[in-house]
């Protein structure tokens, strides 16, 4: 059974606002704006995530919804507290519990952990700028048996929304 994984860098945030903590940051104006963007690409490649799973940061979870609000498909999210800053390890073991009846998910965090994650999955260093996606395919049945070497996964890319080009 096919199974895609998508993992997006948050949308750009701001900081404007001195007092609040790192967590809680808003998006800026290209963050709210690239957000729906990389959902319309999503929908274009036929490639609507039917589960969400976002860190708990503020820029994620906003992220997230303007993301899933734009998917063409419907799709579950979810909040996963251990996203915030997390290691590729803790991406990996939330995907690994993922019900099997999923095919599609995105996870959504933060760098340096989701860019380490795309390179350990692809064999290979790619820039994930903010908003960016990138995109694995592997044919297992279950989410528990994800294989988290390269050999195993074929890496279908990064797409970065100042390289999208979207019909008018």
């Amino acid at each position: 059974m096919s199974k895609y994984l998508f993992v997006m860098r948050h949308a750009k945030s701001s900081w404007n606002h001195p007092g609040l903590s790192d967590h809680d940051r808003p998006l800026n104006k290209r963050g709210l704006r690239d957000s729906p963007l990389m959902a319309q690409f999503m929908n274009r490649q036929k490639r609507s995530p039917s589960l969400i799973l976002s860190s708990s940061a503020n820029r994620a979870k906003t992220t997230a919804e303007l993301f899933q609000s734009h998917l063409e498909a419907p799709s579950q999210w979810e909040i996963v507290e251990d996203f915030y800053l997390a290691p590729p390890q803790i991406y990996l073991e939330h995907v690994m519990r993922i019900p099997d009846e999923i095919s599609q998910v995105i996870l959504i965090g933060h760098n340096p952990g989701l860019e380490t994650l795309v390179a350990q999955l692809a064999g290979e260093t790619h820039r994930m700028p903010t908003a960016a996606i990138a995109g694995f395919h592997t044919q297992i049945a279950s989410w528990s048996s994800l294989p988290t070497e390269t050999s195993s996964m074929k890496f279908l890319g990064v797409w970065r929304p100042k390289e999208i080009q979207m019909d008018p």
